[in-house]
């Protein structure tokens, strides 16, 4: 039962820190681009990620 318990406080903890993750390089991607308003398409997001110059 502990080790269960265990089992899911880990899972939880690192979904939290891929979504964390997930949000740090989407906003440093913003930043590092000069968009400070905070508005982000996925189609935007898809395109920086993969360094298309399009």
């Amino acid at each position: 039962m502990v080790l269960a318990a265990l089992a899911f406080y880990a899972l939880v903890a690192f979904v939290v820190v891929a979504a964390g993750s997930f949000v740090g390089a989407t906003l440093a991607l913003q930043v590092y681009h000069g968009d400070r308003a905070g508005s982000l398409s996925l189609r935007e997001l898809v395109r920086r990620l993969n360094n298309d110059t399009r």
